[in-house]
């Protein structure tokens, strides 16, 4: 007998180590996923997408305006701010900013 309380069974250690192992494959794939679409999305209509963030109200925007963007980070950039001009064609719709990222790119 154990000195303090119980040793769990061998089979149970397995199935439930086995069952972490799925769960974090699961995520793992999902995250691909959502990786793989991200890259799919011209850049114009992924900006035009994300900018709201940075719109006010905006629920990840911090006191200093900017936002963290973890899927986009590349483990230094932890935070992304709009610019002024950024913010002003944002305050005219998603469609000024699709324009916008065309003029400056061709995107």
């Amino acid at each position: 007998m154990p000195l303090f309380g119980q040793s769990k069974d061998p089979a149970e250690v397995e199935a439930e180590r086995a069952r972490q192992q799925a769960n974090l494959q699961a995520m793992i794939d999902a995250a691909g996923a959502k990786s793989q679409r991200v890259r799919g999305v011209p850049a114009g209509d992924l900006a035009a997408h994300l900018m709201p963030a940075f719109g006010p109200g905006a629920p990840a925007r911090s006191r200093n305006g900017t936002v963290g963007l973890p899927g986009l980070s590349s483990g230094w950039v932890t935070a992304w701010s709009a610019t002024r001009f950024g913010l002003a064609t944002l305050a005219e719709g998603k469609h000024a900013v699709r324009q916008r990222i065309k003029d400056r790119t061709g995107l």
